[in-house]
């Protein structure tokens, strides 16, 4: 029974010595979520192996660059799809242990999409492990956001304004906004349209400002009305195009006020002969 004890102890301690801790590998990126056209783009890949045979970038499951460190020189670092990117080969590259800098120049439209960085182990069985991040290049819209349905130079008060906003074509289509005396149009006064298509895919939005110059504006002599069209930030700044217009309100004509005075003056000596005071 001691014998067996023994060899149990034995057994135990030598199969402790076949334990060893296992650190599952891991790929993050960091790519921005927003790029204007025309911008060089860097896009960066952290990993935790310790030694890899390959790292690849794709953009949309297509390959666009490989870098294989351990290979001849001109092999390590190549690009391809080059109609799709125009990698910079020669800025493209290790930048320190576990972190990979993708440049890309001139950014393009239709460079948006799902940049994945895939890193595979050194060693059979050759796994790998990858991660995503997706990035929209903006097409700044041209010109400023065009007015129009305004019908006259003066409104009087009790008319009906129907206005429309739209913006210049982009990509993505931009948000607009309407204002009247630098506070934002309740919803109750704007018409929503859906963004056009453009044939060269660029997105066009238009929004509607409906209102009556009731009380709430009818002691004004003029409204200030402004269209404001905003892109999505770049690295914290925010795009904004803004168009204004001035709508001029027509005050109560003379004509109009002596007329009342009449009446009333009528009234008052109706009164006066009704109780014989004339």
């Amino acid at each position: 029974m001691a014998k067996f004890r023994l060899s149990l102890l034995v057994c135990c301690i030598h199969l402790s010595h076949n334990y060893s801790t296992y650190t599952e590998e891991t790929v993050e990126t960091k790519v921005p979520e927003y790029v204007i056209a025309g911008q060089t783009v860097r896009l960066f890949c952290s990993f935790t192996h310790n030694t890899f045979y390959s790292l690849k970038w794709f953009l949309n499951d297509t390959e666009l660059y490989r870098l294989i460190p351990n290979t001849e020189r001109e092999l390590q670092r190549m690009s391809f799809n080059t109609h799709l990117a125009n990698v910079d080969i020669q800025s493209s590259k290790m930048i320190e242990p576990g972190k990979h800098m993708l440049v890309l120049q001139r950014a393009k439209d239709y460079q948006t999409g799902d940049y994945k960085c895939q890193v595979t182990e050194d060693s059979p069985p050759f796994q790998f492990k990858e991660a995503s991040s997706h990035l929209t290049v903006i097409i700044i819209p041209e010109h400023l956001p065009f007015i129009s349905g305004l019908m006259k130079k003066v409104y009087e008060p009790g008319s009906q304004v129907n206005i429309n906003c739209t913006a210049s074509p982009s990509y993505p289509a931009a948000n607009l906004a309407w204002y009247i005396n630098d506070k934002k149009a309740h919803r109750s006064r704007i018409t929503e349209y859906l963004p056009q298509a453009q044939p060269d895919g660029l997105q066009s939005s238009t929004l509607g400002l409906n209102f009556k110059i009731d009380d709430e504006f009818s002691e004004s002599e003029k409204l200030d009305l402004k269209c404001i069209a905003t892109l999505p930030p770049v690295k914290g700044d925010q795009m904004e195009l803004t168009r204004t217009l001035v709508v001029r309100i027509r005050p109560p004509t003379y004509s109009h006020l002596s007329a009342t005075k009449h009446i009333h003056c009528d009234i008052f000596l109706l009164l006066l002969s009704t109780y014989n005071l004339l």
